[in-house]
């Protein structure tokens, strides 16, 4: 696409932002970027550059014929001045697509989506790729925006894509397209939970007819949208149908890969990562490399060297004699949920947060009828709604302000050789800049009190 003396403007001045805007000064286009936070931080180095200008306080877009608009990930495409400025004649997309659009053709893309597990099967599958000493582009919705790849040596990329990204994505056509799974989440902006699996799907179907779309067998809307995929099918799951000449499932304590019809199997002997869903995504992880062309000996070595991400079941060190384990990457009810069933009870459980519109009360009376409960604790905006639908349930629950009187509520609750995780099925951003803050907020609170 031509970016040459046009003018572009750059919606929201986040990391993807600042990367689009960067890229299209390079390829000497003239950029306003505005974001609707009055201050912001990382813009030294672009105020610095000719034609760049910016707004910040004001995101509204007013475009005409020939403007590039291009949305950051948390910027609503359906935004009353954004349908305006297409209607005028702007071309709008996202930072996503117009990596897109630069990006040479042979290179193979890894399209990894799904509510959750997206961030940690892309780091799998990087680690992988760079074990057998491969160039590898790891980023997307994690980690480096992906524009950031154009200009690379890297020969795979692998990209985590957002709903969001999704929405602004139209020449997406991966090599490899990944669903892990379909719960809930991002309602407000989508509206219900079908606008969001459409959305999702674009992964599959937008996966030529030579490459490999990959979906959780288990997932009742991830098998809806395979059957509409013209593309080459891989399935993985605790099992998967007979005559599947391209899957992966568990048999025996081990993992069995279907390739072209043989069967190869996997010791997970040094596989770190905790829970039924980490073996799901390390299943998908290994599907996308053996279709890549990589060897399997050498895939079966680099499984005991996989290290787990941040944020995601971690343990914090103490000498307490209880378990601290920072889950801030669990924001709605599906991943805390199956983060809840890879760890040993009991467990001290910390809700809260900004909600995203989900109903908690289904997931209380599942907790209620179990024993792996022994209290709740609930902090932030959405405290009130959570401790309202646990109170006729067994598990004994008590609201806090704030994540440090969580963690401080929880000292006094935990038993030795309890469990106490954050998991809190919410988003971070009614008191944190993202959940990696309210991660790291965790870890130092209780390494302050109990290391």
């Amino acid at each position: 696409m031509r970016l040459e003396g046009r003018k572009v403007i750059v919606v929201g001045l986040g990391l993807s932002g600042r990367a689009a805007a960067r890229f299209c000064l390079d390829q000497g286009s003239h950029v306003l970027g505005v974001d609707q936070r009055a201050e912001l931080t990382g813009l030294d180095e672009l105020l610095t550059r000719p034609h760049f200008e910016t707004r910040l306080g004001d995101d509204a877009v007013d475009a005409t014929d020939d403007t590039l608009v291009v949305l950051s990930p948390g910027v609503d495409s359906k935004r009353a001045d954004i349908a305006i400025a297409r209607n005028q004649g702007a071309e709008v997309i996202g930072e996503v697509e117009l990596a897109l659009r630069h990006l040479p053709s042979e290179r193979p893309f890894i399209g990894v989506t799904g509510t959750n597990g997206k961030s940690t099967t892309v780091s799998l599958i990087g680690q992988l790729i760079r074990q057998l000493d491969e160039r590898v582009f790891v980023g997307g919705n994690f980690g480096r925006p992906l524009i950031e790849a154009v200009h690379s040596d890297d020969h795979f990329l692998v990209v985590e894509l957002s709903s969001y990204q999704l929405e602004t994505a139209p020449s997406l056509q991966p090599s490899v397209g990944i669903i892990l799974n379909i719960t809930p989440d991002h309602l407000a902006r989508h509206g219900d939970i079908d606008s969001y699996a459409q959305i999702k799907a674009r992964v599959l179907s937008q996966v030529p007819a030579q490459g490999l779309a990959i979906f959780d067998v288990d997932d009742p809307r991830c098998v809806e949208i395979a059957r509409r995929v013209s593309a080459r099918q891989a399935a993985f799951g605790e099992s998967i149908p007979s005559g599947m000449i391209f899957g992966a499932q568990m048999r025996e304590g081990q993992l069995e890969l279907m390739v072209d019809g043989n069967a190869e199997t996997y010791s997970l002997d040094g596989y770190s990562l905790l829970g039924t869903h980490n073996r799901r995504n390390l299943m998908a992880a290994l599907l996308t490399c053996r279709f890549l062309g990589f060897p399997q000996a050498r895939l079966q070595d680099a499984v005991s060297t996989l290290q787990s991400l941040p944020h995601r079941l971690e343990q914090v060190p103490t000498n307490d004699g209880r378990r601290w384990i920072n889950d801030s990457k669990s924001t709605n009810i599906a991943a805390t949920r199956v983060s809840l069933a890879a760890v040993e009870p009991p467990v001290v459980l910390l809700l809260g947060g900004q909600g995203k519109g989900e109903s908690y009360r289904p997931f209380a009376q599942e907790l209620g009828a179990g024993k792996r409960l022994r209290a709740v604790i609930t902090f932030g905006e959405e405290a009130p709604s959570i401790e309202a639908a646990f109170q006729d349930t067994p598990v004994p629950v008590s609201r806090v302000g704030d994540l440090l009187g969580a963690v401080e509520r929880a000292g006094t609750v935990a038993q030795r050789g309890d469990a106490i995780m954050l998991s809190p099925a919410c988003a971070s951003f009614d008191s944190f800049d993202n959940f990696a803050h309210r991660g790291q907020a965790f870890r130092s609170m209780v390494e302050e009190a109990w290391a």
